[in-house]
């Protein structure tokens, strides 16, 4: 009795064992055969930032013209309060903006004067006088010289007028009255000449005193 049933359970045992490897087997076929599902691909994220539209401009009011601020300019007072005079010295020279060297054009012994340094003079006045008689003494030999020249072309003119009525009677040669013509025509550039030498002579004599061209005031004297 005992023997039978440990046959029968041993041949249970062996049909449940059998089962389940049965079953292993199917349950692994079908995990050969299905499909491996593909790997789904991941999803791309893509941010977009959102800009509100600009907003239109308003047109700006125009502001009140605001007047500038008014300038404070300063002022510079002094009090005046009396005061004993005051003298200030200082070192340097005075030298005017414009000045002029004045000398004599002819060379002479200075006999005068007439203005020394600080003095104003104005045009036409005297600063100075050489000695004019040397050319005094030249002016009244130029005008004996014209005297002489005047005296020698008269002469020579009364000559040439009677060789002229002579030639006219034929009772002189052609040659005597030519000779004539030109003793009056020589004298006649000796009155000329003469005539230069005074006037010239009468200037040197003018030169004799330095006159002031311009008003002006002395700043130095050399003589």
């Amino acid at each position: 009795m005992q023997q039978t049933s440990g046959k029968k359970w041993g041949a249970f045992g062996w049909g449940i064992f059998a089962s389940v490897l049965l079953h292993l087997a199917v349950v692994g076929f079908f995990l050969v055969k299905l499909p491996v599902p593909a790997p789904q691909p991941e999803e791309e994220t893509v941010s977009v930032d959102l800009v509100p539209p600009p907003e239109e401009k308003k047109p700006e009011e125009k502001k009140p013209e605001e007047k500038p601020p008014e300038i404070i300019r300063p002022v510079l007072s002094v009090v005046i309060e009396p005061r004993t005079t005051q003298i200030y010295g200082f070192a340097g020279s005075v030298e005017p903006q414009v000045s002029a060297d004045l000398a004599f054009r002819l060379l002479g012994r200075v006999v005068s004067r007439d203005v020394k340094v600080g003095d104003i003079v104005s045009k036409g006045t005297t600063i100075a006088t050489l000695d004019p008689t040397a050319l005094e003494l030249a002016v009244q030999a130029a005008r004996a010289e014209l005297s002489n020249a005047e005296a020698q072309f008269t002469n020579a003119a009364a000559s040439e007028d009677r060789q002229r009525q002579l030639l006219a009677a034929a009772n002189t040669s052609q040659a005597v009255f030519d000779a004539a013509q030109q003793a009056r025509q020589a004298a006649e550039a000796g009155v000329e000449r003469a005539k230069a030498a005074l006037a010239k002579s009468q200037e040197q004599l003018g030169y004799a005193r330095l006159f002031s061209d311009f008003d002006g005031v002395v700043t130095a004297t050399g003589a």
